[in-house]
């Protein structure tokens, strides 16, 4: 009974929070009178994902979070878990993940305004990998540990479960997008940036690439990876479609490379190590270097998005104690106050 009301608790809190912005008040025209209301544009308002944890971070002593308007949001407060990905959906908040039981059995989930959905059945590395919304529907990707010992690759549309890639290493599905009532999809098929399309996987670059950002423009798909081969050492590449349209060969060490399209400009944060194998960030627009994040820190970007003219980038800084400090960074400036102090890992962010 306490955890029903625990849980009905949580779902009240977080319809609250995540109801719509309301609209501004517009004064009735006077008979008459030809002036005009000018209407103050609306704060953009921001939905974050990830983790609280114990101790050290990496003690996996790990609690699925959301956070919103400054309030901390416990998904899972009793069992291990983790959110990687966070939509709204009109009033309806979606945030994706995993949950482990006592019996150390890991299971794709998802919680929709604050009640868990389990998607998979319980397995060791079982995990949600993608979230993405058209407005009327969410999207999940995430692997699946059946009977081999590479996991499944699936897709869920409203919970319908399709299979996508099988039983290979360093495969996943870390984007997605939709047109015309078509699902598209990036990521890795064994290590080769690859793009699903129309029920084929399209490898679009040698081994050592990847790709973690999808967008479609007038049915056009557009992919952002990065690619690490003999070919193209450390670069950054969009393909449209499965040509590739853009490159940028950065000379670092790339990790991985979290991207956003905004009309014909590339926007993104490049995860690299230095020459002393520290973990760093650099942000770019197409072949400009806007600026490092994180100073001397070990950090890594999670997200960037392009909003109203600015650009924003969330990660987190690695602690000397063991910890980390989630970061929000408006146009390189960071929010000082975002979390500060907090054992939060930041995953994901959405803007309504």
């Amino acid at each position: 009974m306490k955890n029903y009301l625990k849980a009905f608790l949580i779902g009240i809190l977080l319809l609250a929070t995540f109801s719509k912005c309301s609209k501004s008040n517009i004064d009735p025209t006077v008979d008459g009178d030809s002036d005009s209301t000018i209407l103050t544009p609306t704060a953009p308002e921001f939905l974050f994902a990830g983790l609280q944890y114990t101790g050290k971070y990496s003690n996996n002593h790990w609690r699925a979070v959301a956070v919103i308007k400054d309030s901390i949001i416990q998904l899972s407060p009793n069992m291990t878990s983790d959110a990687i990905g966070i939509v709204s959906v009109q009033n309806d908040v979606y945030v994706a993940g995993k949950q482990k039981n006592a019996a150390n059995e890991t299971f794709v989930s998802y919680w929709k305004n604050g009640k868990l959905n389990r998607l998979s059945e319980g397995k060791p590395g079982n995990l949600a990998t993608a979230i993405h919304t058209d407005g009327k529907n969410v999207y999940i990707a995430g692997k699946v540990r059946d009977v081999q010992v590479e996991p499944t690759i699936y897709m869920w549309t409203n919970g319908k479960k399709e299979r996508k890639a099988c039983c290979l290493a360093m495969t996943g599905i870390y984007a997605i997008d939709t047109y015309d009532g078509k699902v598209v999809a990036a990521g890795n098929f064994a290590n080769l940036a690859t793009m699903w399309k129309d029920g084929s996987a399209i490898a679009l670059a040698p081994q050592g690439s990847g790709a973690e950002y999808i967008k479609v423009v007038n049915k056009e798909v557009y992919v952002l990876g990065w690619e690490n081969s003999s070919q193209s050492p450390n670069a950054v590449s969009v393909w449209k479609d499965d040509v590739e349209v853009f490159k940028n060969q950065i000379g670092f060490n790339i990790i991985n490379v979290k991207g956003f399209m905004e009309g014909k400009d590339y926007y993104y944060a490049v995860n690299y190590l230095d020459d002393n194998s520290k973990k760093r960030k650099a942000i770019y627009k197409n072949k400009q270097l806007l600026y490092k994040l994180g100073g001397n820190n070990e950090a890594t970007i999670t997200g960037i998005k392009f909003h109203k003219g600015k650009v924003y980038v969330v990660g987190n800084l690695f602690l000397s104690n063991g910890g980390v400090q989630a970061m929000f960074w408006e146009d390189g400036k960071a929010k000082t106050d975002f979390l500060k102090g907090k054992p939060i890992f930041i995953n994901d962010f959405f803007i309504k």
